[in-house]
């Protein structure tokens, strides 16, 4: 009580996360509107990114050229949803150089960032060059400024937190 919400995804559970706060949403309003930011760790955004070439898991099974398939797999398509809710999260993208399936393709980033500021969510990107491991100082400083935010949004009845032009942060180059 009193603390803000943060829902954490890492890589392919961001899909997971989006669904289950839309689901939560929809069983309990009250609740899903505490959760007032959500970060994606090197998440997939849609089925090109979640579709490593080669790949032996359930989704290569899948058809890329089958979009009833991938009705509600793909991040993409998922933040409109999360857009309409009463009390929508603010979206932070945490991306390493290189991903950690992908290596130096970031393209999925890029759309996962544009799809979200298209939906209308508020995002943020914090990308630093090498694997995430290495920056704990980094994701510890943007887990604190996103705390914070959503502490302030918490206290302000629930207004989302002020974003900057365009809804970005400049992304942070650690060396």
């Amino acid at each position: 009580e009193g603390l803000p919400s943060v829902l954490l995804s890492w890589s392919g559970g961001g899909v997971s996360a989006a669904r289950a706060l839309l689901e939560l949403s929809r069983d309990n309003p009250a609740l899903a509107a505490q959760v007032h930011a959500w970060i994606d760790v090197e998440g997939p955004c849609d089925r090109h990114s979640l579709l490593k070439p080669g790949a032996e898991a359930e989704w290569a099974a899948l058809s890329p050229h089958d979009d009833a398939v991938w009705r509600g797999r793909e991040l993409v398509t998922l933040f409109p949803e999360l857009a309409r809710l009463p009390s929508p999260p603010a979206y932070h993208r945490w991306q390493g150089s290189p991903d950690h399936v992908h290596q130096g393709c970031l393209l999925h980033a890029a759309r996962a960032m544009e799809a979200a500021r298209a939906a209308g969510l508020p995002a943020t990107l914090t990308q630093v060059a090498g694997p995430l491991r290495e920056h704990s100082a980094v994701w510890r400083r943007s887990l604190a400024e996103i705390v914070s935010a959503a502490a302030g949004a918490r206290s302000s009845a629930g207004s989302p937190p002020p974003a900057e032009p365009g809804g970005a942060r400049r992304p942070v180059l650690a060396p």
